[in-house]
């Protein structure tokens, strides 16, 4: 198992035996972290040490008979997967082509529901494209395959990057004027609108999420690992629906009663080249301190969010991290970690990048600049932005506090900061 922690690797053997319907009864040997000469002269066990190391997991099994009958040599064994997964993502996709406006004043007249930009097309993918392409998270059932179930960077065109059905034509260009006819000043509005297309195209996919893990636990018994595996995401994903629903609701009526005055942000500024564009948004379980600031499983209570964007400035770029004041509780203590690390290393830069690429795979890259990386870094960066999606790897307390370094050469030279809401 190509793992760099012993509890996920167990978790994922465990699930690969289960999908047998095999029982674990006893572990004889704990994970630990073996290298290749470990396997030196031992039967099979290279060839099976190298294809971990390609494709993430290997299996080989011993078993014997109970009559002591004479023993075979090494078989290929293959297990159930999912039923014809294509042509459920295939309907999938229909359905989220028809899309909704998710407009709080939504009707009847929301007739043309557009392919709105999660990251602005001309304000920030155009910053970065080549020829109109960009390098970009792939959502082709194929490519996810060829990569062994992980998320796939492609290039792509930047028309369909970040898109997402969840606004009309009208609404869209309403709601949204204030950030995408110019560059940030900032302004509280500004801030707002910018977190609010993120949770707005949060709330979109995770919505489609939950009817993909219904459909496809659908095709499988019952009592299999894989169905119980997908309807615990389905259950999870309904979980952080909640939560979003919750913060829409919030921002809804601000932008309703134009109270733009609880937002809270900091925006970090630079003049340099911009390599990498982002939106998302996440709930901050734990700082850059590694200490855990709100407890997802805990289901009681709405978590604080935190949301982040790539914004155009009059000269250069920022990185917005942004927030309502019914958040704050996790909010502020996460920035002042960051402002502590900032101060121990002097490097923000670094910092805010692994948060970006580990807080969101709604990404988009400049493809030179992706060329100009060696394969580790590249490789690095793509397990990075798996790492949030697994729902197999156990989560670390410190992911912020490590990690691709010495990747992106981010250089903020300015922060304006309000953490406070306007009284």
């Amino acid at each position: 198992m190509l793992e760099d922690d012993p509890q996920s690797a167990y978790a994922k053997a465990a699930f690969n035996i289960r999908k047998y319907y095999w029982k674990i009864l006893k572990v004889e040997h704990e994970p630990r972290v073996v290298t290749l000469a470990d396997f030196a002269d031992r039967d099979i066990g290279t060839e099976h040490f190298l294809i971990a190391q390609k494709h993430g997991i290997s299996t080989a099994f011993a078993a014997w008979s109970r009559d002591g009958g004479k023993p075979s040599g090494p078989i290929q064994h293959s297990y159930p997967g999912l039923n014809d997964l294509e042509e459920h993502l295939s309907k999938i996709r229909k359905s989220k082509r028809k899309g909704r406006c998710l407009h709080f004043d939504a009707g009847s007249r929301c007739t043309h529901i557009v392919d709105a930009h999660s990251i602005q097309k001309n304000g920030a993918l155009s910053l970065i494209a080549e020829n109109g392409k960009v390098i970009a998270p792939s959502r082709n059932y194929t490519d996810f395959r060829q990569n062994q179930g992980t998320i796939a960077l492609s290039l792509q065109g930047i028309g369909k990057v970040s898109t997402f059905r969840g606004f009309c034509a009208a609404h869209d260009n309403d709601v949204f004027a204030p950030i995408d006819k110019g560059p940030v000043v900032p302004t509280r509005e500004q801030v707002l609108l910018y977190a609010y297309r993120s949770i707005c195209r949060e709330l979109f996919i995770k919505e489609y999420s939950a009817v993909l893990y219904a459909e496809q636990a659908k095709q499988l018994p019952p009592d299999s690992v894989v169905h119980e595996l997908l309807d615990g995401m389905r259950m999870g994903t309904e979980i952080g629906l909640k939560s979003l629903q919750y913060h829409k609701q919030v921002f809804d009526e601000c932008i309703n009663e134009r109270l733009f005055s609880k937002m809270c942000y900091v925006l970090f500024c630079t003049g340099q080249k911009p390599n990498v564009v982002f939106s998302g948004v996440i709930y901050p379980d734990f700082d850059f301190l590694g200490r855990q600031l709100q407890n997802l499983a805990d289901y009681t209570k709405p978590w604080g969010l935190l949301a982040f964007s790539f914004v155009p400035l009059e000269e250069g770029w920022g990185l917005l991290l942004s927030w309502h004041s019914t958040s704050s509780g996790a909010c502020i203590p996460f920035m002042q970690s960051l402002a502590t690390r900032i101060h121990e290393k002097g490097d923000g830069g670094e910092f805010l990048f692994r948060f970006v690429i580990a807080g969101c795979e709604n990404m988009a890259v400049n493809p030179t600049w992706w060329s100009s990386l060696s394969d580790d870094q590249r490789t690095a960066i793509e397990h990075t932005v798996f790492h949030g999606a697994d729902v197999l790897k156990m989560p670390r307390a410190d992911y912020l506090a490590a990690g691709l370094e010495n990747v992106a050469a981010w250089n903020f030279e300015k922060v304006i900061s309000q953490m406070e809401p306007e009284t």
